[in-house]
């Protein structure tokens, strides 16, 4: 972790740094309000299903997830878990 002292000293002293830090922080807040908009509106389904499409490669003709999952993880992926 960097102190904030440190980060404070080095916005004020470089521009440019100061610029990409705050472009870099809209991605980020960008990216959290996305995520939590689709926690907010979309069932398990509908979480499961752009997961996969986010993470598919096409391989042969087939799109496929390239690594094995577990349930678990699938479950941490889509904000769910499952019910037995």
């Amino acid at each position: 972790m960097i102190p904030l002292g440190d980060i404070e000293g080095l916005v004020e002293r470089n521009p440019l740094f100061a610029g990409h830090l705050i472009h870099m922080l809209i991605g980020r807040v960008r990216s959290l309000v996305k995520k939590v908009g689709d926690l907010a509106l979309k069932d398990v389904y509908g979480r499961f299903s752009k997961f996969i499409d986010e993470n598919a490669v096409e391989q042969k003709g087939h799109a496929r997830v390239p690594e094995r999952l577990t349930q678990h993880d699938i479950a941490g992926e889509s904000a769910a878990r499952a019910r037995w």
